[in-house]
Order: structure tokens, then sequence, then C-alpha cells
């Protein structure tokens, strides 16, 4: 409430100011960067007039798709910003819509932040641009440090544990192969699940505690005990995960106030094999073997998945057989929570929730099912949101509908699993004195944040 044409051009300008890849530009000579001011806030905003009422689905979603088109690298438009005015007294609303290569979960989360602090500077008085703390590390000095560690002996040495992973074999049967010409992003198929917060938020926090895993784990097991029971599955499958790629490789990189596109995408493999036993449905002796394949397989991943990129991509030799490998029939990718607890000003809306991925045309999908997962706060707590997308024609909505509904029905027989087990599963444990600072990830960190109210 309260905001103005003038003050909205305001904040957003010492957003853009403040993160350099907000500015960057694609040209003939490549990507660069475009000097502070050069990019004016005024021509990325749209203001849309919804005089004494919230603005509807179908005018949001008709607006960030108008300005979803209007974004385009080659002319260094990379931001737009919509700006649904309720009128005087009345709290608006803001879609802010960014090209996905310049943007990841966290970078939504330190440009919602950024976005509240600039306009409560603002609002006191003074000058938004000096409430943002500065960025300790650029991402073009990123990028510099990772190549450099794509040369070394540490990424090397990874290479037979990535080729035993992409081995042959755990591929997902479907009715023909992905094509990159015909299954694209925007022609998939769409499923939107949500796990209520009675379910999810015991299942993020206590369970996950007493299991003795984190939440990325019980979600993957839950997954995995969904997979044994679908179809197209067989005894092994490859599942292609996403991490925030913030990763400590050894240089001196402070990455918490960096805005970019820092994702890992790595492989892993699961073993299903008796996972399918009918008293994992109950929370029994099944679903505790479940987690403890699922554990013991992430952590044996080198340094979170870091080092598949180096290889595929950075590496001429290692990254041809990795790249001619069978690729994953399926792509999870868990983001977290994203907001804090709402009621504020500056939070993210639960009526539109976070629109993570709005693909324009001709995008060829990655996998033939895709899973996009995070946490929405809500009255009631803490709600898992899950996105499907699958290609059509290789996968039909009937089986993703199975499986996604199995995911979540087995997500809650961990919950049981917990309550039943919890103080002999806390016994095998490993003690305490083997936790390091190094293996407490950026997403439990996120979690935490986000559980106390400090995004």
């Amino acid at each position: 409430a309260g905001l103005t044409g003038q003050s909205a051009a305001e904040v957003l300008q010492a957003v853009l100011d403040r993160h350099d890849m907000l500015r960057v530009v694609r040209d003939g000579s490549g990507w660069r960067t475009r000097p502070v001011g050069s990019v004016r806030a005024a021509e990325c905003l749209r203001r849309v007039a919804a005089e004494g009422r919230e603005a509807t689905a179908e005018e949001v979603t008709r607006e960030v798709r108008a300005a979803r088109d209007r974004l385009s690298v080659g002319d260094g438009v990379i931001v737009q910003a919509v700006w649904f005015d309720a009128g005087a007294g009345l709290p608006g609303a803001l879609a802010l819509v960014v090209n996905h290569v310049v943007v990841d979960g966290i970078s939504w989360r330190v440009l919602t932040g950024d976005l509240a602090r600039a306009w409560e500077a603002l609002s006191a008085g003074r000058a938004p641009a000096g409430a943002l703390d500065p960025v300790a590390t650029s991402f073009r000095r990123w990028s510099e440090l990772l190549a450099a560690e794509a040369a070394g002996e540490r990424t090397a040495a990874e290479a037979p544990y990535w080729s035993g992973v992409v081995r042959p074999g755990a591929g997902i049967e479907g009715r023909r192969p992905l094509d990159p010409a015909h299954d694209h992003e925007d022609r998939a198929g769409h499923l939107a699940l949500s796990l209520p917060a009675a379910t999810a938020g015991p299942l993020l926090t206590s369970v996950a505690d007493r299991l003795g895993a984190d939440a990325n784990e019980v979600l993957l097991t839950g997954l995995a005990l969904a997979l044994a029971r679908w179809r197209p599955c067989g005894p092994e499958v490859l599942v292609e995960l996403e991490g925030h790629g913030r990763e400590d490789i050894g240089a001196e990189a402070d990455l918490s106030r960096t805005v970019g596109w820092f994702t890992t995408l790595f492989p892993t493999r699961f073993a299903l094999d008796g996972l399918d036993a009918a008293d994992a449905e109950d929370g029994g002796p099944t679903a505790a073997e479940a987690l403890r394949r699922v554990r013991e397989q992430l952590r044996a991943i080198p340094r979170k998945g870091i080092g598949y990129g180096l290889l595929r991509h950075l590496d001429p030799v290692v990254g041809k057989e990795l790249a001619a490998a069978e690729p994953a029939g399926l792509g999870f990718n868990y983001l977290g929570r994203l907001g804090g607890p709402g009621g504020g000003d500056w939070q993210l809306l639960p009526a539109h929730g976070a629109r993570l991925d709005a693909p324009g045309p001709g995008m060829p999908m990655a996998h033939a099912v895709e899973v996009s997962a995070f946490v929405l706060e809500s009255a009631d707590g803490p709600v898992l949101h899950a996105d499907w997308a699958w290609a059509d024609g290789v996968h039909d909505e009937a089986e993703v509908r199975a499986l996604a509904e199995d995911w979540f029905r087995m997500l809650g027989a961990l919950v049981v699993h917990a309550d039943r087990t919890a103080p002999a599963a806390l016994s095998t444990v490993p003690p305490a004195s083997g936790l390091t600072l190094d293996a407490i990830g950026q997403d439990e960190l996120d979690d935490l944040a986000a559980s106390l109210g400090l995004l």
C-alpha cells in the first residue's frame, strides 16, 4: 500500500543497479555487462490498473506471458515488471519476470529481499540503493573460478565415478523416445499437486530430523518408493537432480548475494529392486531400507554433483563420453522454501505461487518427465507444491498422475515410519563428531532461515 509509479521505479532501479546479471546483453561479441544506470527501470515497468480489487488469476497469467514474450537477451531486455495497482491505500501486486539465464532459486530470494529493503528505505525517506548490501563475488569471477576448477586434478579424479553412474541399463520405458524436434516445453502436459501442511510440515522438519536425513533425502526416498511401483521403471532408474550449485570449490568466493544461474545438473542412479513391497505403504521395514539406500547414494555423490557439469561441458575427452550416455528419463528439482511467513509487504502471494518456469515456444524438454517441488507458507503452515510436466506421447497423464499421487502417498508413509521407529532410527545416525560445516547445504540453511522468518 502506498506504492506509486515513481516509487516502484526507484525500488526497481536500485535492484537493477545492484546486480550485474540483470544488465547483461548478448551481442556479436558474446555476453557483456552494461554499466550501472544503463538499464532504466521505467522502461522495464508496466502498470496495470486494478482499482479497488486484487488482480485476477487470468489477468496475472496474461500479463506474465506478455512480459515473458518481451524478454530478449539480444536486445538486453532481461527484466520485466508488471505492477497491478489496486489504488491509493491498498496493497497491489508486482509480477517480476526475469530471463532464466540470469536467475535461479536462490537469486529469487536475494531479489525479493532487496525489493523489500529498498522499499523500506524509500518509505523512510532514504535512498533505496544505500539499503542494499554489496555483492562480494561477481558471476564473472565465479565463471573464471569454475573454468580453473574444471582443469584441476580433483575434477579429473571424479571421471570414473560419473562414468559408472551413466552406464547403460537404467532407462525409463516410454511409448517412444523423447524427440527434441517435437517434445517442447510449451506442448508438455502439466499436473500440479499440493501436500497439505499437516503432512508436509512434520515431513520436512521433525520427521527428517528423527530419520537422520535432510529434506531432499526424504523427498527422494518417497520418490524412489513410488518409482519402484511405476510400470515404466525397471530395477534401476537414472534420475537427473538439480542443485543450487553454489558449492565450495576451494576458492575464495562468497555467493550469498550473487544473482545468476548457478544451478548444477547431475544424474544419480537409484536401485529399486525390492522397494515395491506392500509394507512400504504402511511405513514398514521397506521404507527404512529405501531411506538407507537413498541416503547412502546421495551422500556418496562427490562435491554435491558440481564435478559432473565441469566434466560434461569443459573436459574435451570425458565430456564426449558423458554426452553420449543414455539421458535420464526423469528430472527432479527441490527448490526448498520460497518466502517466509506471510502477512507482510513484499511476500510471495500463495494465490499465484512462484511461476518458476514459463518457457516460450520451441524449447525442447530435457526429460520425458520432470517435477519441481517447493514449499510455500500458508495459514496452516508449510505446504509442499509439486509441478509435474511430461512429454505427451512418451507418457500419458494417467501414468504421470499415478506416479505423482504415489509419491505423496509414500511421503505420508515415511511420516508413519518415523512415528513408529524414530528411537531406533536415531541410534543408526552417525555421531555428531562427523558433522562439519561442509556437510550443511544451502538448502538446509534456507529452510532453517525460512522457518525462523529470516528470509
